[in-house]
Formats: C-alpha cells, sequence, structure tokens
C-alpha cells in the first residue's frame, strides 16, 4: 500500500483539518433525499436573503474600512432586513384580525366611543 501512495521510507504524512471530519458528515447529509430537497429550498430562503442584503441594503460593496465597521454595516442590514419582515407579520396579523376588506388603516379602527356605542 505505501509503494503506491510514496516512495519515502518513513511514510507520508497527511494532515486533516480541524473540522475536516464534520465538513464530511455534513456533505454525507446533503446528499441523502433529504439534504438534497433542504438544498433545493436553500434557494427560495436564504439566497433570497441574501440577494435583497445586496440590492438593497448596501451589500455589494464594504462601505467602510476594518472588520470591525464591516461587521457593523453587515449588521445594519440584518437589523432591517429583520424589521420588514416584523412588520409584514405585523401587517398580516392586523389584516387578519380587522376583517379582510377593511385593512389595517388608522381610520378603519373605531374609536373607543364607536366601540361603547355598538355594545351598549
Amino acid at each position: 500500500m505505501r509503494a503506491a501512495c510514496t516512495r519515502a521510507k518513513k511514510g507520508k504524512a497527511i494532515t486533516r483539518h480541524i473540522w475536516e471530519a464534520s465538513k464530511e458528515k455534513a456533505q454525507y447529509i446533503r446528499l441523502t433525499p433529504w439534504g438534497k430537497k433542504m438544498h433545493k429550498r436553500r434557494k427560495e430562503t436564504i439566497e433570497r436573503s441574501f440577494a435583497d442584503a445586496k440590492q438593497h441594503h448596501g451589500h455589494r460593496y464594504a462601505h467602510f474600512r476594518g472588520l470591525l465597521k464591516v461587521q457593523i454595516q453587515c449588521l445594519l442590514a440584518a437589523t432591517a432586513q429583520n424589521i420588514k419582515k416584523i412588520a409584514l407579520l405585523v401587517a398580516a396579523l392586523c389584516w387578519l384580525y380587522l376583517g379582510f376588506s377593511r385593512g389595517c388603516n388608522r381610520s378603519n379602527i373605531p374609536s373607543r366611543t364607536e366601540k361603547e356605542a355598538y355594545w351598549a
């Protein structure tokens, strides 16, 4: 076996990365039917988030110099994306709560006196 790998008398030392076993396990899981299905969904979820950050939140180029400032830029962009998700969720819940046709405008929400008059 050694003759096929090397001609050195002491043999050949192979160094593996500290996370090589984890990388091999992740690769094995990715090649299973479940892993293939999840990997296809990546373009619908994670890649879309990266595209949004690139297109709308300045991730095409780093606007600052230095690791700390670029990390702050990335965190601010991620915060903005999360705020947008929360706003969409609140709007959807408001739409469901107030009814499908009325919308979620302040003018559509009855005042306290109107509510009391309705229930009186």
